[in-house]
């Protein structure tokens, strides 16, 4: 389970079992957005906090997908074909969401375990920011408009690099 609170504190969105929910973050009822056959997980609020984004296997592989916050306008923004996607992480202006990416040594762009890749809201377009990733425990994140990552090493927390 993980979960994204909107920028201006009213609302929580979770995935639970699959799905994703919103809840008024002074409590009540959960209204699912999303309850279909698909895997739907790690939902983040965009900066203005009007989508959700969101990883789903509704295509086959674990790709990016946003959303507006009713669950309309669904929209698949990454188009990977065998290596799935995690932890969407939108930047700060609002025009790309940074996600990790485990690769296969059977795969043809393979540089390391891990890569911290970037796509572009308005057409899909992929960089990749990070090749070669430490371990499958990173995470990226934002710090002043810079993006770095947590690794997980020898049981002991590690930042890795910043990127302007």
């Amino acid at each position: 389970m993980s979960l994204s609170v909107s920028p201006d504190d009213q609302t929580i969105v979770f995935d639970l079992l699959g799905d994703i929910y919103t809840l008024p973050r002074s409590g009540g009822r959960a209204i699912a957005l999303t309850q279909d056959r698909a895997w739907d997980i790690e939902p983040r609020f965009s900066p203005d906090g009007e989508r959700i984004a969101f990883i789903s296997d509704r295509d086959g592989t674990r790709n990016i997908w946003t959303m507006r916050l009713d669950g309309t306008e669904r929209q698949q923004i990454s188009k990977e074909k065998f290596e799935g996607l995690s932890s969407p992480t939108w930047t700060p202006d609002g025009q790309s969401i940074i996600a990790r990416q485990k690769l296969s040594r059977h795969s043809p762009t393979y540089k390391g375990p891990w890569l911290l890749v970037q796509y572009a809201l308005s057409d899909g377009a992929k960089s990749t920011i990070i090749s070669d990733a430490l371990n499958d425990a990173f995470q990226p994140g934002w710090l002043y408009r810079k993006i770095g990552f947590r690794a997980q090493v020898r049981g002991l927390g590690a930042s890795g690099p910043s990127v302007s």
